[in-house]
């Protein structure tokens, strides 16, 4: 059982990711102040409601301590450890992905993706990119006014529906390492609504060159080759492929965004998620976007 309240400094920390429950539990000299950390950075992966009891379905230790022997006994017994907080956050971000993938391969579609959501109607759009090309860029500039799923691992239902994945975003200070962990609220990010459903996929492709937002339809044997280099575990789905295939179908197919600048793409997804239609029309979306405003009165 798991305790997410603070009367206990080194309480362990239930955090809901991809639909499961990770214990996390805070070891080490500096288990407080690696607690207060954690309740920081992943503070869009608690419960609605402080208190709130949970069975967990995978622990996480994790041990911050001024001593390195102390450090390596833990890495021995398998957990994160080390006498850094940024490197240990670092290092957590990556184990808690990794944890709560382990549980829902096989169940669930998961691509390495950003996703945003319109926070009245939940419609998602997702972005797919490999690793470092774009995706946290994208989720940080569009999240300022779409609700903010994920910027690494979208967990799309066999139904099309998307459980969000608020991680902290990985942030490098002064283009130096360890990366930081920001919470989307540090970040300015909006929260996404708590049930969303995917209504488009594209592929991200930035271009160094300035150049205009492009939207251009993929072929299906093309877009299933893409994918799959960007899925995790994808031969543990029933039917892989055949699946992958009826759910882009049933949102119009895959599309590729060819931009140079993350801005440019705002018209354009805000436009999908008002008109899925205006999907192969830059202009129509950015129109469509423009005469109706994906969230009136609130600011980024």
């Amino acid at each position: 059982m798991v305790d997410n309240s603070s009367e206990a400094e080194t309480a362990s920390v239930a955090l809901h990711l991809m639909g499961v429950v990770v214990e996390v539990r805070p070891t080490g000299t500096r288990s407080a102040e690696l607690r207060t950390d954690l309740l920081r950075a992943w503070e869009r992966c608690l419960p609605g409601r402080p208190g709130v009891v949970a069975t967990a379905d995978a622990t996480l230790e994790v041990c911050l301590d001024d001593d390195p022997e102390v450090a390596a006994q833990a890495r021995g017994r398998g957990a994160v450890a080390g006498t850094d907080l940024f490197v240990v956050m670092d290092e957590v971000s990556s184990q808690l992905t990794q944890v709560a993938l382990e549980q829902v391969v096989g169940k669930k579609w998961l691509l390495h993706a950003c996703a945003l959501a319109d926070t009245t109607t939940g419609r998602t759009v997702v972005l797919v990119a490999p690793s470092g090309t774009g995706k946290t860029t994208a989720a940080r500039t569009l999240g300022r006014t779409l609700g903010y799923l994920t910027d690494e691992t979208a967990v799309i239902g066999l139904d099309g529906s998307i459980v969000p994945f608020a991680k902290p975003l990985s942030l490098l200070v002064d283009g130096r390492r360890p990366k930081r962990q920001v919470s989307p609220a540090e970040a300015g990010l909006v929260a996404a609504p708590s049930e969303c459903t995917v209504v488009a996929v594209a592929l991200l492709q930035r271009e160094s060159e300035p150049t205009e937002v492009r939207v251009e339809d993929v072929p299906m044997v093309e877009g299933l080759a893409r994918l799959a280099e960007q899925t995790s575990s994808l031969h543990l789905l029933e039917r892989p492929l055949h699946t992958v295939a009826d759910l882009l179908r049933e949102r119009g197919g895959l599309r590729r965004l060819v931009y140079s600048e993350a801005e440019d793409l705002v018209p354009v997804i805000s436009g999908w998620l008002r008109d899925p239609d205006a999907a192969t029309d830059p202009e129509a979306a950015g129109a469509a976007a423009a005469s109706q405003p994906v969230l009136e009165g609130i600011q980024p």
